[in-house]
């Protein structure tokens, strides 16, 4: 049978068993099958936002770490706090923010508390050359304090970043 396309008629395909083989309305073969898969492993895939370029990780054990873009922020403002020797708890300052960064220089010779009114934060400790980040709207929602007095006069360095 010579092997003509002849324009306009209906050809029926036929497999190897005698069955005719379905086609779509759309001219495309259609598949019927049964697949069993087990286990499907996949070498590199990238889970990332649709707006930006943000990427999802998976570390060693499995986990999926999702990091964020760092904060950006428009106005710094700074400032030193000479603390006096006393141990009770004094409020910082009123300065507005979205995050505060809390330092104590080396040349510092006590250690300072930091607290919070609410329970998000109880008493962490700061020696010399340590330092503290914390997402507040405002420096006066902590206190601190010298829990031992020594007759010296110690510093602490804010950093107030916000957005103007």
């Amino acid at each position: 049978m010579p092997n003509n396309v002849n324009i306009g008629k209906r050809r029926i395909l036929i497999d190897e068993d005698g069955d005719a083989v379905k086609v779509s309305a759309t001219g495309r073969l259609l598949v019927d099958a049964d697949l069993s898969v087990q286990d499907v492993q996949i070498g590199a895939v990238e889970i990332k936002n649709a707006t930006d370029d943000q990427r999802a990780t998976v570390n060693t054990a499995g986990e999926l770490l999702v990091t964020a873009p760092p904060a950006t922020f428009d106005t710094v403002a700074t400032s030193q706090i000479t603390a006096a020797d006393s141990t009770a708890w004094v409020t910082f300052p009123s300065v507005a923010a979205q995050e505060i960064m809390i330092s104590t220089p080396s040349s510092n010779v006590d250690t300072f508390e930091i607290s919070s009114d609410s329970t998000e934060m109880a008493g962490v400790e700061l020696k010399p050359t340590d330092a503290l980040s914390l997402p507040l709207t405002n420096l006066n929602k902590l206190e601190y304090r010298k829990p031992t007095s020594t007759n010296g006069t110690d510093k602490l360095l804010i950093i107030a970043l916000s957005n103007a």
